[in-house]
């Protein structure tokens, strides 16, 4: 009986350490999970960054070209 009980100890503390190992592991796992919906929104927000300027270039572009047709509409009313 004796050698049952101390068998039954031993699978205990296994028991015990694996579960505090999977815990550690756990929490590991929340914590990266944590980070990455940081990094994520991190990426997100610069990628809504770089929309903004290029839609702000593209208007530009946009005006540039109004601008030059406008310009080459006058110059062909000035050669007549």
């Amino acid at each position: 009986m004796i050698c049952m009980k101390s068998g039954n100890q031993a699978k205990g503390v296994l028991l015990e350490d694996l579960d505090a190992k999977l815990d550690l592991l756990i929490e590991g796992q929340f914590a990266l999970a944590r980070q990455m919906d940081e990094r994520f929104l991190a990426v997100d927000e610069r990628f809504r960054e770089v929309d903004y300027k290029f839609e702000i270039v593209f208007q530009d572009l946009k005006d540039l070209r109004s601008d030059i047709q406008l310009l080459r509409d006058e110059n062909s009313n000035i050669r007549r």
